[in-house]
């Protein structure tokens, strides 16, 4: 118990000094979901702001996100993400792919990787972050607005 715990820890501080250093770190291992796809209804209804939150586990490890989305010329998806707690703005989303309701980020210079499904009603997506070999449970909403932060001290 005490080993998955300093685990949790571990990584929890790993995600935290990623976002406050945002340094260029190695291509998250896993690989995209899909190539970049054209632009259509069903990666129309992407655009936009997704307001989020990224669980690690720990009672006071969970981050509020942004993701925006918009359209390149050509049609695919472009995209950049903020991370409202640790105050970093504008992490670069490389590609994003959307293919069979799997949306995929890429975030090299984190060293992060997402998968987020689509639910059924068009504002909600749910999925997994993975950063090396840990992953987590993150969701986002669409034209939510972000959660207050009511832990202690901010």
């Amino acid at each position: 118990m005490k080993i998955r715990r300093r685990t949790l820890e571990l990584a929890s501080a790993s995600v935290v000094l990623a976002f406050a250093l945002a340094f260029s770190a190695a291509a998250a291992t896993k690989p995209p979901a899909a190539t970049s796809a054209p632009s259509g209804d069903a990666t129309t209804v992407l655009l936009g702001d997704w307001h989020g939150t990224l669980d690690t586990g720990e009672s006071a490890a969970k981050f509020r996100l942004v993701l925006h989305l918009g359209k390149n010329p050509d049609g695919t998806l472009n995209g950049s993400l903020d991370s409202l707690d640790e105050k970093v703005n504008g992490i670069p989303v490389d590609k994003p792919t959307f293919a069979d309701g799997t949306l995929g980020l890429n975030l090299p210079k984190i060293g992060v990787h997402c998968e987020a499904t689509l639910a059924p009603n068009r504002v909600e997506l749910k999925g997994t972050w993975y950063k090396g070999e840990a992953s987590f449970p993150v969701e986002f909403k669409k034209g939510a607005a972000p959660a207050e932060d009511k832990r202690p001290g901010s």
